[in-house]
């Protein structure tokens, strides 16, 4: 019970730090684990490590994936804001679909990666802790 009580305070604390840095968000991806909408599963994993079974070892692999990933994501979203102004400016509109998707390709990668870091249940687990429907709703493989 004392260990429910300590993730639940941690959780709450997490959450209240990750909404107050970067803005309240009506959808349901705000929260713990969030820069500027970036789901970082690393803040998850290792806030519910020990409820979640997730080694130390897994945990170092999960935060390298996110920080190896992360110059491709900074140019991915460099990209996007690009195209975005392009459009804007008159462009066509197959250059901000070719952003969007190359950026969502990026992000599919990188959960494919971790998720062969962890078990199917850890997965479940992990999914259903983050509450992120895009994250959850997949379907956890054996």
């Amino acid at each position: 019970m004392k260990n429910l009580m300590v993730s639940v305070t941690l959780a709450a604390s997490l959450v209240g730090s990750g909404v107050a840095f970067a803005g309240p968000r009506a959808d349901a991806e705000a929260g713990l684990g969030r820069h500027r909408g970036a789901v970082h599963v690393y803040d998850f994993a290792a806030a519910f490590a020990e409820e979640l079974g997730i080694s130390a070892r897994t945990l170092e692999q999960i935060k390298a994936a996110e920080d190896g990933a992360r110059v491709d994501f900074q140019r991915l979203r460099l990209a996007l804001v690009e195209a975005r102004n392009a459009v804007a400016a008159g462009a066509d509109e197959s250059l901000l679909d070719t952003a969007e998707a190359a950026l969502s390709a990026r992000r599919r990668a990188l959960r494919a990666q971790i998720d062969g870091m962890l078990t199917p249940t850890q997965r479940r687990d992990l999914a259903t802790v983050m509450g992120v429907p895009s994250f959850s709703a997949r379907q956890v493989r054996s």
